[in-house]
């Protein structure tokens, strides 16, 4: 568990692009900035939100559709890589790993 919080800087990080975007996808929600935040699985959830809620704002049903589908493709990825870290982490209980060994680590069969 300790191992793990000195990585999950990273993604409370990712969750909060929105909000430092908040004027540009709320007054531009069909600006391809707004449009690509919302297709990228950290920050889509938030995002998507936030151009729905645009006043005068019609987001595509595409958008949403290709929004929720990359969301949930990365899902089931970092499921199974997941899966793969820890199998393979729980042999080599005691040891801290480091980022190098977690990628050799995933790509072990």
């Amino acid at each position: 568990m300790r191992e793990a919080q000195q990585f999950s800087v990273f993604f409370t990080f990712a969750n909060f692009i929105p909000f430092y975007l908040l004027q540009p996808i709320i007054g531009h929600p069909d600006f391809s900035l707004a449009v690509t935040v919302s297709m990228i699985p950290f920050t889509a959830p938030v995002s998507m939100a936030l151009r729905m809620s645009a006043p005068g704002a019609a987001v595509p049903p595409w958008q949403i559709a290709l929004s929720l589908t990359i969301l949930a493709a990365s899902g089931l990825t970092t499921l199974f890589l997941a899966s793969r870290i820890f199998r393979v982490g729980m042999l080599m209980y005691g040891k801290t790993p480091n980022l190098p060994e977690i990628l050799r680590w995933v790509r072990t069969r």
